[in-house]
């Protein structure tokens, strides 16, 4: 995790206490991520390999052996991503085609066909390796089933849980997973509380009795508060730290979009939730500081 604050800080030098607080000082991200569980692996790996995945973008000579020693980490933490939370490295891999084709797109704008055609192929070519990979090792089931999948492992855990303890989905006034089915509809209905839930849940008052809630809910309140500021700072088109940086904010958004619905549907569990939410919140509270930042400095420094 030091070393993914760091790699921030190397490319956003104005962003380097907000890359410290988002990866080193978060308060639940250190809480769920130090003790002797899944996810202090897990949080590990992930870290190490989109560390070095974004020190593709910084200017510095990379010889041969530099890239041949990526791809031998790539490999050995996606391995072990793939035995502990392969959702974690299925997001990064998202990201990336991500931000290829948004790249892409922006070469199209340029009329610069050669290149928009070799990343559109590689666009293609590493998520459909990566997704079929994941299908042949049985870690993933196939896309028909996933939407079942997901419906079948929020049922197992909602029956398990407390009712205060839940995100209870509904749909024409239903609630719980009587309701919540693998049908489309029902899936996009609910994702807006899904990812709502993952990024801001429990509330204060949605404690139920238990410390550890009660502190997840101020810090939720925290974050839910700076999200406004955000929110309200680019609807009135102020300029971000990030501004320059179009794909890769894309990519981010869209890992934490993607990755907090799905994550929402499949576990209603606010407990588990807190948990498994960590590969979320490094990305998630950067995006938030990054637009608050300005407001923190005496000056806002321009980033034309």
């Amino acid at each position: 995790m030091w070393l993914l604050a760091n790699t921030l800080a190397r490319l956003f030098p104005h962003l380097a206490l907000a890359a410290a607080l988002s990866c080193l000082f978060w308060p639940s991200l250190v809480f769920f991520s130090a003790g002797l569980c899944k996810e202090s692996l897990a949080m590990g790996a992930w870290a190490w390999l989109l560390a070095r995945l974004l020190t593709y973008f910084l200017p510095f000579a990379k010889p041969r052996a530099y890239h041949l020693l990526s791809l031998g980490l790539l490999v050995m933490w996606g391995m072990l991503l793939i035995e502990l939370r392969i959702y974690f490295l299925i997001g990064i891999a998202g990201a990336v085609g991500a931000y290829i084709f948004g790249s892409a797109i922006s070469l199209a704008s340029r009329a610069n066909y050669s290149k928009l055609l070799f990343k559109g192929v590689l666009a293609l070519g590493l998520g459909g390796l990566l997704l079929g990979l994941a299908i042949r090792l049985h870690y993933l089931p196939p896309p028909a089933r996933l939407m079942e999948a997901l419906v079948h492992s929020h049922n197992k855990m909602y029956i398990k849980s407390r009712p205060d303890d839940l995100i209870h989905y509904s749909v024409a006034g239903g609630a719980g997973y009587i309701t919540l089915n693998s049908k489309v509809s029902s899936l996009l209905i609910n994702s807006p509380t899904a990812l709502f839930s993952v990024l801001y849940r429990p509330l204060v008052w949605e404690h139920g009795g238990s410390r550890l809630k009660q502190v997840l809910g101020i810090e939720n309140l925290l974050l839910l508060g700076l999200s406004g500021i955000a929110l309200f700072r680019l609807f009135l088109g102020q300029k971000t730290a990030l501004r320059q940086a179009g794909p890769l904010v894309g990519a981010a958004c869209l890992y934490v979009v993607v990755l907090g619905i799905l994550m929402g549907l499949s576990t209603p569990n606010f407990g588990t939730l807190a948990r498994y939410r960590i590969g979320i919140l490094p990305v998630f509270v950067f995006l938030v500081l990054a637009q608050v930042w300005p407001l923190f400095k005496r000056k806002a420094p321009s980033y034309e």
